[in-house]
């Protein structure tokens, strides 16, 4: 064999074995660089943490979404009790018609009975409020008695003189109306009279706070009888 064949032979082998150390120095070049660099090479504890941040979020989302669809399902609660509310104010609404409608019969059962002004509940109350409050306001303090002691005596006569005229001209409707306005209009002034006369004199104010109740009913009654002779004054006639 010649001798070149040989020499051939181990060049190739040196070669290699240069190749493989270059090699080895360069992957170990490179895994220094990263070292300074503060770039790791991944591990499996780095991936298993990957995987595990990724479940979290995942979990995280999932939260996310269960607190949105509570969110909504709370919403829907809320929208269901207003709906509840309204269904219950109307049906209070409902209720107290038949109420409204019950007074207007009564009214009318009264006033056909009805012969005289005597005969109306407002009249019969209006004097009997009339009566006590003249009584209480010879109470008042002197300097009281030809002030707010002599309005609020002119104010409550004139809610029963009114519905004696207006009763007197029945067959006219829009005068029966009318001083029957002029009733209701006397029951607020007395009111607002008693009001003043709470808040002047404290130590009445029990009293007084019974009256203006009192005036409080006899001004709703008032406002239906007036109701009811504008839907109904040819029963007078």
């Amino acid at each position: 064999m010649s001798p070149y064949v040989n020499l051939n032979r181990q060049q190739t082998t040196v070669m290699s074995y240069l190749l493989s150390v270059n090699s080895i120095n360069r992957v170990n070049g490179l895994s220094q660089q990263h070292s300074k660099n503060g770039i790791k090479e991944p591990t499996t504890e780095n991936r298993q943490q990957k995987t595990d941040n990724r479940k979290q979020t995942t979990e995280n989302r999932q939260r996310t979404t269960d607190n949105g669809q509570q969110t909504t399902d709370n919403r829907k609660q809320t929208t269901e009790n207003r709906q509840q509310k309204t269904e219950n104010r109307e049906q209070t609404t409902d209720n107290r018609e038949p109420t409204t409608e019950n007074r207007q019969q009564k009214i009318k059962q009264n006033s056909k009975n009805m012969k005289s002004y005597k005969d109306l509940d407002i009249y019969n109350l209006s004097l009997s409020l009339f009566y006590r409050t003249h009584g209480f306001s010879l109470k008042l303090p002197k300097h009281e008695l030809y002030e707010l002691g002599s309005q609020i005596r002119r104010s409550a006569d004139s809610v029963a003189t009114n519905i004696v005229e207006g009763y007197g001209r029945k067959r006219y409707k829009m005068d029966f109306i009318k001083f029957l306005t002029y009733s209701h209009a006397s029951n607020l002034e007395t009111i607002c009279h008693l009001e003043k006369l709470a808040f002047l004199y404290p130590d009445l104010a029990i009293e007084l706070n019974l009256l203006q109740k009192e005036y409080d009913i006899l001004g709703a009654k008032l406002f239906s009888f007036l109701r009811y002779v504008e839907n109904n004054w040819n029963k007078f006639e």
